[in-house]
């Protein structure tokens, strides 16, 4: 049983603990921030392979899915010892070692964490999730009362929590916890006044955070969610198949998003909207734009990728860099997990995280439909994937993606899995994963 609590106070630790890490490697240094950061995960691995080294023994069944999600960390992990090969600007080995680190240990560390909690109810890990985010929501809170401000994503007049890796970063992540308690709505209502009344508190304290934040993106897809779970779009396979063509849709209905957006009730919740700002999504259509003509026409690299920030190698974003950040231009990026991804991974890289998303979105849904806990999850899932398209919160090392991994942890260890102290020995399949 101890050895469970131990495991279980790494992961809920494990996020605010990624969110001191962020601040460190923004204002101190890069590689102690990015250890920071994976320290949870790291002792999660080292506590799982001192256990087998001692004898306990695991049964568990692992599929192609798995050697699927390695092989998508691995091809992240590649893309950064490539563009240091290549040269890429500020880019040491140290910091491509730590930050190695930040993209490879949470997978394994979330197969383990579900490893060691075989019984446990199927809303266990929404729960603990739940509980780690808003620890890390406290941290930040508290990080900010005592005066300090985001180091890596700092606007002004905008609510700059300094413990999450940037503006949109924080606002997806509390997004996502109001989608979280959307769902525990559903099963009160009137039936107890009391939890009702606390998740209303709670979502309407995150809602204001996300307007001072200000992510005008992140609140049109939490609204758009919203009213596909009251509308019973929620359910629809299509939601998979539409977030994937997120971009090219947003760029054929720019107009239309700003008729919608210049209405009172919404108006007065984005603040700014100007026709050319919406109308190109604060710049990042020209962006978009860019990396959907590198796809189609230019193609170099397209295979395997270009290596971390692999537009840096292909030049195609300097001019608007020159403009935007004249300071850092190798800095600039395609405000698109999806675009980042295929530059610089490759179409294998974007394949594999697809494949993951597939299973993921499918996994979860089917849950949601059978009213499981777990089917809690599947809000959030919705959410990542039209995310996916219009940020980098789904990339690499981002928390997006550390979310996306933990759910396919989930699809990973079947509840077959079992120590040898709860099934005979005979019974045992030894698999050594980490």
């Amino acid at each position: 049983m101890y050895k469970r609590d131990i495991i279980n106070f790494l992961f809920l630790i494990s996020f605010p603990m990624f969110g001191i890490g962020n601040y460190v490697s923004s204002s101190i240094s890069p590689t102690i921030g990015y250890f920071i950061g994976s320290i949870p995960f790291l002792l999660i691995t080292v506590f799982y392979l001192l256990d087998v080294l001692y004898g306990n023994r695991f049964s568990l069944k692992v599929g192609r899915f798995y050697y699927v999600g390695l092989a998508y960390v691995l091809s992240g992990v590649f893309s950064l010892f490539l563009s240091w090969f290549k040269g890429l600007p500020d880019l040491s080995l140290s910091s491509v070692i730590g930050k190695s680190m930040l993209v490879f240990l949470p997978f394994s560390a979330f197969v383990i964490f579900y490893l060691y909690n075989p019984k446990s109810k199927e809303g266990f890990m929404p729960k603990l999730l739940f509980m780690s985010l808003t620890l890390l929501l406290i941290v930040n809170l508290l990080g900010y009362g005592a005066g300090l401000t985001n180091q890596g994503h700092y606007l002004e007049g905008r609510l700059n929590l300094p413990f999450f890796g940037g503006l949109y970063t924080a606002a997806s992540v509390l997004a996502m916890m109001n989608l979280m308690l959307v769902f525990k709505m559903r099963k009160v209502w009137w039936t107890n006044p009391v939890r009702m009344f606390g998740y209303v508190t709670y979502f309407a304290l995150n809602a204001v955070f996300i307007y001072f934040i200000n992510s005008r993106l992140t609140m049109m897809i939490l609204i758009a969610v919203i009213l596909l779970i009251f509308l019973g779009g929620i359910r629809s396979n299509l939601n998979y198949w539409t977030s994937l063509f997120m971009i090219p849709l947003l760029l054929n209905g720019s107009i239309l998003v700003y008729q919608i957006l210049t209405l009172p009730v919404f108006a007065s919740v984005m603040q700014r909207v100007d026709y050319e700002n919406v109308t190109s999504f604060s710049g990042r259509s020209y962006l978009w734009e860019i990396g959907l003509a590198w796809m189609f026409e230019d193609q170099r690299g397209i295979v395997f990728g270009n290596g971390y920030q692999g537009q840096y190698f292909l030049g195609n974003l300097r001019e608007i860099a020159a403009l935007w950040n004249p300071e850092t231009p190798d800095k600039m990026h395609f405000h698109s997990s999806s675009l980042e991804i295929i530059v610089n991974q490759g179409i294998v890289g974007l394949g594999l995280f697809l494949i993951i998303g597939y299973r993921v979105f499918k996994h979860y849904k089917e849950r949601f439909i059978k009213d499981q806990p777990d089917g809690i999850i599947f809000f959030v899932v919705v959410y990542l994937l039209y995310d996916l398209q219009v940020s980098t919160f789904v990339y690499l090392d981002s928390l997006g993606s550390l979310f996306m991994m933990l759910f396919a942890a989930r699809i990973i260890v079947q509840k077959k899995s079992s120590t040898t102290q709860e099934v005979p020995s005979e019974l045992v399949k030894v698999e050594d994963f980490a």
